[in-house]
């Protein structure tokens, strides 16, 4: 809890607008930040925070917005505060391709796609997926 603490404080430190703002099936306020929909974030997008790599551990925050194209080739991101990937809005970099992010509820990926969890990202969510071939 201390090392994800640390974690927050340092991500707020830089010119990334970095929110923690984990989801929160509450009220629904601003405060929120929602993968799926890409709400909650003033500017930038709603992504997964890399903290540490074994075991997977991370949040969902605000970031600012990428430059990858889904579909486009990306580097997993180092864990650390600044642990988030360049791809777009939306989108999250698995398996070195921009994917984009959906739900297993209710799947929304292209056509020979499946939505499909990862123990490595959105590990608190676990209705929230990629796309994958």
């Amino acid at each position: 809890m201390v090392l994800l603490g640390a974690l927050l404080l340092l991500a707020s430190c830089g010119e990334q607008e970095t929110e923690t703002d984990v989801i929160d099936a509450g009220d629904g306020g601003a405060s929120t930040c929602d993968p799926l929909e890409q709400t909650g974030c003033a500017k930038g997008r709603c992504t997964w925070l890399n903290a540490q790599d074994r075991p997977p551990l991370g949040l969902v925050t605000c970031a600012s917005n990428g430059s990858l194209a889904r579909g486009a080739a990306c580097t997993a991101p180092p864990a650390g505060p600044m642990g988030y990937d360049d791809c777009v809005r939306g989108s999250i970099c698995v398996a070195g391709t921009c994917r984009a992010i959906c739900s297993v509820r209710a799947p929304s990926c292209d056509a020979g796609r499946a939505c499909v969890t990862s123990a490595d990202v959105f590990t608190d969510l676990p209705a929230v997926g990629t796309c994958e071939p």
